[in-house]
């Protein structure tokens, strides 16, 4: 559910509107998604095929990378299957062998909570 979503308002939609198309499911698993992604700091959220990539904002955030830049690191670093990579002047982070959106949230939670026990370490590696 997408934050802020309580069930019983999904219970109610299905009640009324009946079992929701593919389409629905689908749009409410990319705002989630998208919506947990934002706590990283995260521009842009795609995911495609199996691979979810994280584009972080434009190198000129300074304020974003003074702030993220070394819980990104650690948390690149001490998560499979993670990788930074840029496109030009683009650097994001790329999520590998995601099949399914459940994979994709629970790379993306365990990501974050690797950003969040490093920022709580002060930064350091």
């Amino acid at each position: 559910l997408p934050p802020g979503v309580h069930p019983a308002t999904l219970n109610e939609i299905r009640d009324r509107f009946g079992k929701m198309p593919p389409e629905t499911e689908n749009l409410l698993n990319a705002l989630r998604l998208r919506l947990a992604a934002m706590e990283t700091g995260a521009a842009r959220l795609v995911l495609r095929d199996t691979v979810m990539r994280l584009e972080l904002p434009s190198q000129n955030d300074q304020g974003f990378y003074d702030r993220w830049f070394q819980p990104l690191m650690f948390a690149t670093n001490h998560s499979p299957l993670v990788q930074l990579e840029t496109k030009g002047k683009l650097l994001s982070v790329r999520f590998d062998r995601i099949n399914n959106i459940e994979e994709a949230e629970n790379a993306l939670a365990a990501f974050k909570d690797a950003m969040m026990e490093q920022r709580m370490r002060g930064g350091s590696a």
